[in-house]
């Protein structure tokens, strides 16, 4: 069974385009932020400031914590990896799903367009004015190479 999903998984990275190709990168920035956020003893609609969201989407070299990925998630300002991305066919062109439960990004190459998501926070309780303020955010890529 194990080797049936690893061919399977090895065929989809196979037949996606570009946007898995080793070598390309893409500087990703938010347009629009909205969320919610713990004020007044309550969480509340809130939006917020796009600015700070940029990301960079580049290729990484083969990793044992994730062997189908890619790419690797940076934010613009820190060199750590914030989360590991594979390929991911849409029904428009080829993609990049990165993250997991709780924090992901989506990256679709026709569109150029990426959604961003964290959600951590509200589920986590303890809320005070310091809390995680789950929230997506949405925006346009560009090719850096």
């Amino acid at each position: 069974m194990r080797t049936l999903f690893t061919a399977a998984a090895l065929l989809v990275s196979a037949t996606t385009s570009d946007a898995s190709a080793p070598g390309r990168s893409y500087l990703c920035v938010a347009d629009q932020a909205t969320g919610f956020k713990w004020q007044a003893d309550r969480w509340s609609a809130a939006r917020f400031d796009p600015v700070p969201m940029k990301f960079l989407l580049r290729p990484i070299p083969p990793t044992s914590l994730d062997p189908l990925a890619t790419h690797g998630v940076y934010r613009m300002g820190d060199s750590a990896l914030h989360i590991l991305c594979e390929p991911f066919p849409s029904a428009k062109d080829a993609s990049l799903r990165c993250g997991y439960p709780g924090l992901s990004l989506l990256f679709v190459e026709g569109t150029m367009r990426f959604e961003y998501y964290f959600g951590v926070g509200y589920t986590a309780g303890g809320e005070t004015e310091h809390s995680y303020t789950p929230h997506i955010a949405i925006g346009k890529c560009t090719v850096l190479d």
